[in-house]
Order: structure tokens, then sequence, then C-alpha cells
């Protein structure tokens, strides 16, 4: 019998512990893994193309302007464009890719065997599908839009953190130029890629 309460026991602990394990590393909110699994799974991600030298991308996904909804509409409407966007943003990712919320208004999306053209490509959906979302506020229609910055791995970077920074550099450039784009730094032949979108040069 107390074989048996122990092994009960056991069980009932791993449930337990698995659980905590996930609230450890999910985002309350989105329901997106957090900034910690990012940096875990990236590692994974990174370490598989190094063995294989599949391609590997990643996108840093901003939400514009985030700080003047919170300040003109309040945290709560602030909280409904995060988990609304998290949702278009994942209705449009592929089977492959992996999601966190990494900050206040910031996404991690890490794409493994992907090359730059297909990340681009899935940018602009993801970007097209915020973009058609609309909140309402009161008698309002609150329309939000995202910049999107693109990294592919390439032979010059020493580990996965130089990936996430050129596709947040990346961002900041889609940001730039008027925000609600989708923008790819290159730094290898000192050109960006942008692909352009119709609605972006809306602000």
């Amino acid at each position: 019998k107390d074989q048996e309460e122990i092994r009960h026991f056991a069980a009932e602990l791993a449930v337990t512990n698995r659980r905590l394990q996930q609230v450890a590393l999910t985002d309350p909110l989105t329901g997106f893994p957090n900034r910690r699994y990012a940096v875990d799974r990236m590692q994974q991600e990174w370490a598989s193309s190094t063995r294989t030298w599949r391609p590997m991308c990643c996108m840093v996904i901003d939400i514009d302007q985030f700080k003047a909804v919170n300040d003109t509409y309040g945290h709560d409407v602030g909280d409904q464009v995060l988990s609304q966007g998290a949702t278009a943003i994942k209705r449009s990712l592929r089977a492959q890719d992996v999601i966190s919320r990494t900050g206040g208004d910031e996404f991690l999306v890490i794409c493994p065997d992907t090359t730059m053209e297909a990340a681009l490509v899935c940018a602009e959906r993801i970007r097209r599908s915020v973009e058609i979302m609309s909140i309402n506020v009161g008698d309002q229609v609150l329309r939000v839009t995202i910049s999107v910055g693109v990294a592919v791995r390439d032979r010059t970077m020493s580990d996965p953190d130089v990936l996430i920074k050129r596709a947040d550099e990346s961002a900041y450039v889609a940001k730039a130029q008027g925000r609600n784009r989708v923008a790819a730094l290159q730094i290898a032949d000192a050109s960006i890629s942008q692909l352009a979108s119709v609605a972006g040069e809306r602000g």
C-alpha cells in the first residue's frame, strides 16, 4: 500500500511540475511562449541548423504605436490589441514556425528550414492579417498595424543572438520607413530588401 501511495504521489508531483513549467514558460495574455522559452528554443533550432546547414530565419514583430494606444485608450484596450493581434499573427504562421511574446509589444518568430524569400512571404501575410483586423472601442473602430523585421542566418553569424539582433534592426528599418511594412536588412551587401505593402504609407 505504501508503495502504491508513493507511486501515486510521484505521478501527481510530475503532473504538477509539468504544469508549473508550462506556466513559467507561457505569457498569460496571449498564451504564447515567453522570452525564456524563446531563448531556449532558438538555441535548439540554431544547433539543428548548424548540424544540417539548412536555412533558418527569424522575425521580430512590433505593434506600431502601441504606447500611444495605451496612453489614449487605456491598458485594457492595449491588452485587447495584444490578444487579438496575437490571434491574427498565429493564424498566418506555418506549422513549423515558433512564435513567442518577448516584450510588451514585441513578438519573435523562429522559422526553421526557411529561406529569406519564404520568410518574407510569410511576414507579409502576417502584416496583412493584422492590418485588416478591427477592434471596437466604444463607438470607435481601432485599426492596428505592425512592423516586421526579417533576418536569415548566414555564415558570418557567431550565435543566435546575432540573428535576433539583425531581425530587430530590420524591424527598426520598417518603422523608420513609415511602419506597417516588412523589411530585411542584409548586412553582407549593405542593402535593404523591403517587401512593399499597399497600405505601407499609412503610419
